[in-house]
């Protein structure tokens, strides 16, 4: 019955540490900076939502507008992070526009640059109604190897459909263990318990 309880505790401890919230590899992921020194390019304008009641999303002050005519329409910054082996890199941003009836949508893209350009490794991409915010969220898992491995994380803002002028707010980049390095992270740690408990 002890022995019961322990594997109990045991996962549970595992599994506390492995829900706890992980950091955003994404720097001035709200644009807060406004403009200044910011590591995010092709921002077309820092928006303070002074004068429009939708802008910003959250709690913040800042966003970042983009126009359909830009070239491109994207907003782009490559992190400092770099990808790791067997590790879930979850994703997300958010959107709004005002485009009236018509259907927007934008992207959000991870990808890295192999010393020939950007390649895309994961995408996602959402809208809605005009002048109403919409979280766009999307997942990449890397493996034991792969070229992207060690390469430094690009996160792009791009363009979608419809002609507008768009606003991105709060993205989000997540890295945690694959599953089944969680799994193995939690049989380790029973293991470890239960050697402990026999002495």
């Amino acid at each position: 019955m002890r022995k019961a309880k322990l594997i109990v505790v045991g996962c549970l401890l595992v599994l506390g540490v492995a829900g706890v919230s992980q950091a955003n590899l994404i720097a001035d992921p709200s644009f807060e900076s406004g403009g200044s020194g910011s590591p995010w390019t092709g921002v077309n304008r820092w928006y303070d939502g002074s004068t429009l009641t939708w802008l910003p999303h959250g709690a913040g002050t800042w966003c970042a507008q983009v126009l359909t005519d830009d070239s491109p329409p994207e907003v782009t910054q490559t992190l400092s992070a770099t990808y790791n082996a067997n590790k879930v890199y979850d994703f997300s941003m958010w959107m709004t526009h005002d485009n009236g009836a018509t259907a927007t949508t934008r992207t959000i893209d991870i990808g890295y640059d192999p010393g020939t350009g950007f390649v895309s490794l994961a995408s996602a991409s959402g809208g809605g109604a005009a002048r109403s915010w919409v979280q766009i969220t999307g997942q990449y898992t890397t493996g034991a190897s792969g070229s992207e491995i060690g390469k430094n994380i690009i996160v792009v803002l791009g363009n979608g459909s419809g002609g507008w002028t768009g606003w991105d707010d709060d993205a989000e980049l997540i890295e945690t263990p694959e599953p089944a390095t969680m799994g193995l992270l939690a049989l380790g740690g029973v293991g470890f318990l239960l050697r402990r408990r026999r002495r």
